[in-house]
């Protein structure tokens, strides 16, 4: 990023690849909507096949919304929590940089970078991001770094309810899906008793939501029944 002279910039992990028309699709829609930030769709590809992850949930060939829709949708996953499938101009990055030893650093860019300014994105309906799952990744394998995920959350809270409330209710939605994912986590790789202070913490959060987490949020049934064995564990 120090080094960049474009007007714009992309991000791509080593281990996936792209569309050959991504970077000319995602600057004619920046063309034509003036957008500061463009997201495309992304196929999941493993084993020789892709499967749309379809995260936009819209028919939508493209659309445009604000940083604070932007996060609300991030919070709900309805856009994705990576750096990687985005098109950005590069002068809204100034003084951006992401966190370095920590895992799951692109969420915590994202929401630095969103929350801070006032930025405009367009969501285009094309997948044009190949992500790989790869075996053995950090995402697919369990360590004291899968905890960052929830170490972040934490800090997403804590600024949320100091500058921007308006935002909690979404965010209540992301952090009873961490809890539930942590806690999940914990309990499947017998690791309870190792890290005991952070299962307590996503228990306890996860039983002040429970009705909604049953009821309300949008999460996979799968998910639901976890949060109910968490609070029994």
């Amino acid at each position: 990023m120090d080094v960049a002279t474009g007007s714009f910039l992309m991000f791509v992990d080593s281990d996936d690849f792209i569309e050959k028309n991504m970077v000319a699709d995602m600057l004619q829609s920046q063309e034509q909507t003036g957008a500061d930030v463009v997201c495309c769709e992304i196929n999941r590809y493993s084993q020789g096949k892709f499967v749309l992850m379809d995260i936009f949930h819209s028919d939508k060939a493209s659309y445009t919304i604000s940083s604070t829709q932007f996060l609300e949708k991030l919070f709900l996953t309805e856009v994705s929590c990576a750096s990687w499938n985005k098109l950005y101009k590069k002068n809204i990055l100034q003084g951006e940089r992401f966190p370095i030893g920590i895992y799951n650093e692109d969420i915590v860019f994202l929401f630095e970078l969103f929350q801070n300014k006032e930025i405009s994105v367009t969501l285009i309906n094309k997948a044009l991001y190949n992500y790989r799952v790869t075996p053995n990744s950090v995402t697919t394998t369990f360590g004291k770094r899968n905890l960052d995920y929830l170490y972040n959350a934490q800090k997403f809270e804590k600024i949320i309810h100091k500058n921007r409330i308006d935002l909690y209710s979404f965010f209540c939605v992301y952090m009873s899906r961490v809890s539930i994912d942590t806690g999940w986590m914990l309990i499947k790789n017998k690791a309870v008793n190792q890290y005991k202070e952070e299962y307590v913490y996503c228990r306890k959060y996860i039983k002040s939501k429970l009705l909604k987490i049953l009821f309300s949020y949008p999460l996979p049934f799968r998910w639901k029944v976890h949060s109910l064995i968490i609070c029994v564990k």
